[in-house]
């Protein structure tokens, strides 16, 4: 073996780094020293990862976000070609709600006992990020406030949590539950939506909307909430699959999603898409001056006007063939 001074270019890789002691400075040694070095570093923890790096390894690393499993991939792990996934709906719908008690693993796409899938989930991800990853960065001693906050949000996937009504029921600090929230964010097992302004282009840090990265971990936390709950299984899917980031409330008026781009996108997400609904979702539409507005069905699919109605299972191919415009 040569010496790294000898060596044209090597890359050297390490996985679960966080567990190794000062990692952050024994490679911001090695960085500077040898120019011909390029290290690859990942880890479970990305709440470790990031933190260290950040505070240690400044202008010296570039993060790459391994997003979870999504449903194109799922099917390609399947041998199933997804270039044209309409031209055989049921089967494709077979395939989806499959997906969503799988979501985000690709090592468990072939499982077929749910028993299984539930304690890999569960285990591997839930309670490792409760009970190990985050006390362990944030020194957080109160587990008990921590599963609950966990519970609520798997179990009423996209519900609007208003903290000070949490502080009363659960007798806890509003700024401690603020914390724990932002810690389960930061960590990546939940994310949260703004409520968007239209009148003045702008969020509201109040009142966010939260749901689980991925449909898994409700079918994990409650099979039955799972399957009685299909709207907001739907909605969690949604929510992921196109990077959400706001939602619309105003009065009685509201929206699942908007998507903020070169134009503003409301979507909407219902297991099961009438005529009244287009309509109403239509004045929202006009009322919050966007173009156009999508609704995500369970399997309809049709178009009345400024409104198209989608199968859940197209969601992707929105982002593929440039339906859908990214921030800028």
């Amino acid at each position: 073996m040569k010496p790294f001074e000898e060596v044209d270019r090597a890359f050297i890789f390490f996985d679960e780094i966080q567990y190794a002691k000062n990692w952050p400075s024994i490679l911001k040694q090695f960085y500077d020293l040898y120019p011909n070095l390029k290290f690859f570093v990942s880890g479970s923890s990305s709440l470790l990862l990031s933190r260290e790096a950040t505070e240690k390894l400044a202008g010296r690393f570039f993060t790459l976000k391994l997003k979870p499993l999504t449903f194109y991939e799922f099917l390609e792990l399947r041998g199933v070609k997804t270039q044209r996934i309409d031209l055989f709906p049921r089967r494709i719908e077979t395939y989806f709600y499959d997906y969503l008690r799988k979501a985000g693993f690709p090592e468990i796409v072939d499982w077929e006992n749910e028993a299984r899938i539930v304690e890999y989930v569960k285990n591997s991800v839930i309670d490792r990020v409760i009970l190990r990853d985050i006390p362990l960065i944030f020194k957080t001693r109160n587990i008990i406030l921590m599963e609950n906050i966990v519970k609520l949000i798997l179990s009423t996937p996209g519900a609007v949590l208003n903290v000070n009504s949490l502080s009363r029921t659960w007798g806890e600090s509003r700024i401690t539950i603020s914390n724990y929230l932002r810690y389960l964010e930061n960590s990546l097992l939940i994310k949260s939506l703004s409520n968007f302004k239209p009148s003045f282009l702008s969020t509201s840090r109040k009142l966010k909307k939260y749901y689980p990265v991925t449909t898994s971990l409700i079918f994990a936390c409650s099979k039955q909430n799972f399957e009685k709950r299909t709207g907001a299984v739907l909605e969690t899917y949604v929510a992921n699959a196109l990077d959400a980031e706001y939602y619309f409330r105003e009065g009685k008026k509201e929206i699942d999603i908007i998507l903020k781009g070169r134009e503003i996108l409301p979507v909407e997400v219902k297991e099961t898409v009438t005529e009244e609904e287009v309509s109403k979702f239509s004045k929202l539409v006009r009322y919050i001056d966007a173009k156009k507005g999508i609704i995500i069905s369970s399997n309809q699919r049709f178009k009345r006007g400024e409104v198209e109605v989608i199968p859940a299972y197209m969601t992707e191919s929105l982002i593929r063939e440039g339906s859908i415009y990214r921030e800028v």
